[in-house]
């Protein structure tokens, strides 16, 4: 096996760990002895953040060979981390179909609806849609809006009114006397809380303000990526966070490093030498660097560098992935022990020149409560994560209110078919006890030795005198 495919193997390790983690753990767990690396330098300057210690300890290894490796496998992690804010965002949600069991339940209703409500759609401005028939009747229907319910309604009054519809012919259960009329109300009920179910259904999930989850969740890629919002055609992008008016030396600060991914590209790759260029031995210094400053289409060339991921997971596998690929990669720098970054500094220290092929992370990174969520980028990216939980789970509760659908449907439907309708009463009957107006299969008449009315003396007994 090669050392490239021992790393991955690796790193598909630590994304196993890493997504089963639920809660941070384990604040003082030893870091690892092995080879010296950035760890065993600054540990007592600088604490993981428990939450990735585990996932660190994983990596220690690839951490601290990566540093002296050059560009392009920083970069490509860089690149995964940029697909996942590009193209894993979460799309705008599609309205639920309502199940088959909602529509029986509206035919339902419409049965058991007074007959000027069900002849009302029988009109030629109904069958013409709600706008119509608003207009025709403005009187009648002033500050109302049926417009989200008027295409069911209308489908399941024609099922109703049409004598030789599937509904009427064979498909509506059959019960043998008018139904009462706490029976229709259960109807009319339980087709109502179906129809606010609904609604609900197609709601989109929310944070505890009322913001719709996919929208946060999408923020917080957008910033992960680029501190404001791309600017330019889709095709080439442009971030203010990589100014074309400031040289690198610049804009590659300590204090800049980790403010967005797109950032951190360029500082990495916006190198002049090519042995270490992030296109791995191919000099793009014309298309990213313009002498010192940014070149115009930076950030364009850059992402079309980018080899094509292929992440067929969802959102939060993606985020755990590009996150072990980075901190795989995030090491010592060769030239100085006590420097944290990626890539390598080719002479010195410093990686802001235009002949470095490095960033540091290492003022982000000593923060001994926060650890590398310092770097802004890793913070957005965690945040995301957080609340796509968040809306998988309000989803998930979601499809739940389909299963209550198909109850409040067969609810109505056992009203509807009852052979022989009960007046409901103050409480459920005791086992055994019979309903009012309910009987017996044996009737209750007076035995035939029965000579007197007076004699007569079973409960809803009929004297018969000739018996």
């Amino acid at each position: 096996m090669t050392k490239s495919k021992t790393s991955f193997k690796q790193a598909l390790i630590a994304t196993e760990k890493f997504r089963k983690l639920d809660k941070p753990s384990g604040a003082n767990a030893k870091l690892h002895n092995g080879p010296k690396c950035f760890f065993t330098e600054i540990k007592m300057v600088m604490r993981v953040t428990p939450y990735f210690l585990p996932l660190m300890a994983l990596l220690i290894t690839p951490l601290c060979e990566a540093a002296t490796k050059g560009a392009q496998a920083p970069f490509h992690s860089l690149c995964l981390a940029c697909d996942v804010t590009q193209n894993m965002k979460l799309p705008a949600r599609s309205p639920m179909p309502a199940p088959p069991s909602y529509d029986r339940l509206l035919k339902l209703k419409m049965s058991v609806a007074p007959a000027d409500w069900r002849k009302m759609f029988e009109k030629d401005e109904a069958k013409q849609w709600w706008d119509k028939y608003r207009e025709a009747n403005s009187d009648s229907t002033k500050g109302l809006d049926w417009s989200k319910h008027w295409s069911r309604w209308l489908t399941a009054a024609e099922a109703v009114n049409n004598q030789k519809s599937d509904l009427n012919a064979k498909d509506k259960p059959k019960h043998n006397n008018s139904l009462k009329d706490y029976q229709i109300s259960t109807i009319n009920m339980s087709a109502q809380e179906a129809q606010n179910l609904l609604e609900q259904l197609n709601t989109e999930p929310q944070d505890s303000s009322g913001k719709s989850l996919a929208n946060a969740v999408n923020d917080e890629l957008g910033k992960a990526f680029c501190s404001d919002t791309l600017t330019g055609a889709a095709q080439s992008p442009v971030c203010s966070d990589i100014s074309n008016w400031k040289s690198k030396v610049a804009q590659c600060t300590t204090a800049n490093a980790g403010k967005s991914i797109a950032l951190d590209m360029f500082c990495l790759c916006a190198v002049t030498n090519d042995q270490d260029s992030c296109a791995g031995g191919t000099n793009i210094a014309g298309t990213v660097l313009d002498t010192d400053n940014p070149h115009a289409n930076a950030l364009q060339t850059l992402i079309g560098k980018c080899p094509k991921s292929g992440l067929e997971s969802g959102l939060d596998e993606g985020i755990t992935l590009a996150l072990a690929a980075f901190l795989g990669k995030l090491g010592q720098l060769e030239d100085n022990q006590n420097k944290i970054g990626i890539g390598r500094t080719v002479d010195g220290n410093v990686c802001t020149g235009t002949s470095r092929a490095c960033f540091k992370y290492t003022d982000q990174i000593k923060d001994g409560t926060k650890g590398v969520k310092q770097i802004a980028w890793i913070g957005h990216l965690l945040t995301a994560k957080k609340l796509f939980s968040e809306y998988k789970q309000q989803a998930a509760h979601k499809h739940l209110f389909i299963k209550d659908i198909d109850n409040l449907s067969k609810q109505a439907e056992h009203e509807y078919d009852c052979k022989q309708a009960l007046e409901p009463t103050s409480g459920p009957p005791r086992a055994g006890t019979l309903g009012k107006g309910e009987q017996l299969s044996t009737e209750q008449e007076c035995d035939k030795h029965h000579a007197r009315p007076d004699n007569c003396t079973k409960a809803e007994c009929t004297y018969n005198a000739k018996n």
